[in-house]
C-alpha cells in the first residue's frame, strides 16, 4: 500500500526557495542524479541521505539565454531579449485583455490555464504583497 504524504503550500514554497534542503526533513545532505530532459521539461532524481526519502525535482523551459546565441559560424551574437518576469507577463496580459491586475487568481487561471503552477504563482503573489506593504527584504 502506498503511503500518502500531503505537502502544504508553505512547504512547497519553502522548498522552491531553498531546494538544496530535503523537503521532508530539511537536511542539506541531499544528492541529485542525472538530469533527464523531455520536451521543455527536465527532471532530476533527488535523494536525502538523512531520511532516505527520494523525489524528482522538475524544471521547466523558461526561454532563450541571450548569452548563448551564436551565428551560423559559431560566433557569439549580441542579443536583446524582452524581460520576461511574472510582473512583465502580468502587465502584458492585463494590457492585452483589460483584466484588473488586482484580481490575480482569475488572471492566473486565465493566463496560465490548466498548466498553472500554483506554487510559483503563490510565491510570486506573496513577494508582490511584501513589496506593496514595504516588507520586502
Amino acid at each position: 500500500m502506498t503511503k500518502k504524504i500531503k505537502f502544504t503550500l508553505d512547504q512547497q514554497i519553502k522548498y522552491l526557495s531553498n531546494s538544496n534542503n530535503c523537503p521532508f526533513c530539511d537536511s542539506d545532505d541531499c544528492e541529485g542524479g542525472f538530469i533527464e530532459v523531455d520536451f521543455g521539461n527536465a527532471f532530476q532524481k533527488m535523494t536525502c541521505n538523512e531520511c532516505n526519502h527520494s523525489w524528482d525535482d522538475q524544471y521547466r523551459f523558461e526561454g532563450i539565454n541571450a548569452g548563448s546565441i551564436r551565428n551560423s559560424d559559431g560566433e557569439p551574437v549580441e542579443a536583446e531579449l524582452p524581460d520576461l518576469t511574472p510582473d512583465t507577463a502580468l502587465e502584458k496580459f492585463c494590457g492585452d485583455t483589460g483584466f484588473d491586475a488586482d484580481n490575480r487568481l482569475d488572471i492566473a487561471l486565465s493566463f496560465i490555464g490548466e498548466n498553472c503552477d500554483m506554487v510559483q504563482w503563490q510565491a510570486f503573489l506573496n513577494e508582490r504583497a511584501k513589496e506593496e506593504n514595504g516588507d520586502a527584504e
